[in-house]
């Protein structure tokens, strides 16, 4: 299975890589989006919360992308009925975006 072997070098190699600058970060927000589509939920809230630490790492709690990120793990917990987890993510990403971004946005 070709597929499950790419797959599987891609987070590797997306992990491997992530610390390096905001391609990398892309890559594993790539790669999470597309184990959510096939339904590997566990797998992307791994990658999902490695990209959160890089992206954390690299521009700060209070920075877009975070906020971005956040939002995906609100998607995720949602597509999985976990809407408690859900709504702490969107609530997490809505406070960064009001800081970054002001109310009146």
């Amino acid at each position: 299975h070709l597929r499950g072997w790419y797959l599987a070098t891609a987070q590797a190699l997306a992990e491997e890589e992530a610390a390096k600058d905001d391609d990398d970060r892309d890559a594993l927000h790539n790669l999470a989006t597309l184990l959510q589509k096939q339904g590997k939920h566990a797998e992307a809230l791994i990658v999902l919360k490695r990209c959160l630490a890089v992206t954390v790492a690299k521009h700060g709690d209070l920075h877009q992308l975070t906020g971005t990120v956040y939002g995906q793990i609100g998607n995720l917990f949602h597509d999985m009925g976990e809407y408690d987890k859900a709504l702490q993510m969107f609530e997490n990403a809505l406070q960064i975006n009001l800081a970054m971004l002001g109310e009146q946005h």
